[in-house]
């Protein structure tokens, strides 16, 4: 029970993460370190919300070797799912990752 809280808390996190890529401000997502072996090979999914669409599906899968992979489906547009591989590094229990080139703090 206490994985399936943890999932959510993180997932919720990189879910508020990615929706304020636009603005300047960016809030750090704070993991105690006995929830790091837990995360890895594992998918995060949520649905975060849209201002023109229903809403955007997102996976998130974090890997040990330092690489992780979004994949984002908005609902309701006639695209297909648009999937990022990117990198992370771990600074203080604060996921960096950086995806082709957009840097994002988890």
């Amino acid at each position: 029970m206490k994985l399936k809280y943890s999932v959510l808390a993180i997932t919720g996190g990189i879910i508020l993460t990615s929706c304020s890529l636009k603005s300047k401000d960016k809030t750090p997502v704070f993991i105690q370190p006995a929830l790091l072996d837990t995360i890895f090979n594992n998918a995060y999914e949520g649905t975060i919300p849209c201002p023109d669409c229903p809403g955007i599906e997102t996976i998130v899968h974090i890997y040990r070797d330092s690489t992780i992979s979004r994949t984002a489906y908005y609902q309701g547009r006639e695209q297909l799912p648009e999937t990022k591989i990117g990198t992370w590094k771990l600074k203080d229990s604060i996921f960096e990752t950086t995806f082709d080139r957009e840097k994002i703090i988890l």
